[in-house]
């Protein structure tokens, strides 16, 4: 199994659309840290930028959150192209042909799309924090920057870092049940912009059930402002892990029973 994992790791590495993505966001994120920088500077500044401002403990949005979701997005598309790329080219037959064995060949492409989207994701945001340094630690303030806040900020880092894994096995998983890229993409785009949002208008009580309540919570690290509900950390990190466990499964079990003749 460490054999197919790592097989696996190599060639979800090597996919260009995954490298394409990883430089996007180190150039992206290069230009971010050089308009923070310079914005924050003099009189083109609105006021000074604190530290804290990377992950607040007041309750406000971090700044984090917004590469978090670029992020969860990125993984989303990477993890579905990892296996809508082996279907269209049909490499999957050839790899079957080596290892027949369905099953754990499937979860070994969910679990190297996680593994590998987690520890880029933490690396990323790595960068960026790095990126926004000097104009935070140089035109900003590190006021209120102690030790418990850093430990927060870590572990809302980490908790972004795992949902970003969650992601690309959630995108994985629906490639393998749509067999295309722009079908897992697109069903994922669809059901949380569009089914969650009505299912949402239509009785806001079934937001405690909802994905994205879940993943803001999960993230967060507790309340999130503006839910009409109360929801524990715990209770949320279940819901995303058992919904992320439950589509890997379908995708799996898909993938064992079908015909793979293109």
């Amino acid at each position: 199994m460490m054999t197919l994992l790592r097989v696996e790791l190599r060639r979800a590495l090597s996919r260009r659309l995954v490298r394409v993505l990883v430089g996007l966001a180190l150039v992206v994120t290069g230009i971010v840290g050089v308009v923070a920088f310079i914005q924050t500077s003099g009189s083109a500044s609105d006021g000074p930028i604190e530290l804290v401002e990377l992950w607040p403990t007041d309750g406000d949005d971090p700044i984090l959150l917004t590469s978090t979701l670029f992020l969860v997005a990125g993984a989303l598309l990477a993890g579905a192209s990892v296996i809508g790329a082996e279907w269209r080219s049909g490499s999957i037959t050839t790899l079957l042909t080596w290892e027949p064995r369905r099953v754990r060949v499937a979860v070994s492409k969910v679990a190297t799309a996680a593994l590998a989207a987690a520890a880029i994701g933490l690396i990323l945001q790595g960068v960026f924090v790095l990126a926004l340094l000097p104009a935070l630690l140089v035109h900003g303030s590190t006021a209120g920057a102690h030790g418990a806040w850093f430990v927060g900020m870590l572990g809302g880092i980490a908790r972004s870092a795992v949902l970003v894994g969650l992601s690309a096995a959630l995108g994985a998983s629906l490639a393998m049940v749509g067999r295309n890229t722009a079908v897992a993409f697109g069903s994922a785009f669809v059901y949380l912009n569009v089914v969650e949002g009505v299912a949402r208008a239509w009785k806001p009580w079934i937001g405690r059930w909802l994905i994205s309540e879940n993943v803001a919570i999960f993230v967060m690290g507790g309340r999130v402002e503006g839910m009409p509900f109360t929801r524990s950390p715990v209770v949320a990190t279940v819901t995303v892990f058992g919904y992320v466990t439950a589509i890997a499964t379908v995708g799996i079990l898909t993938f064992r029973h079908r015909d793979i003749a293109l």
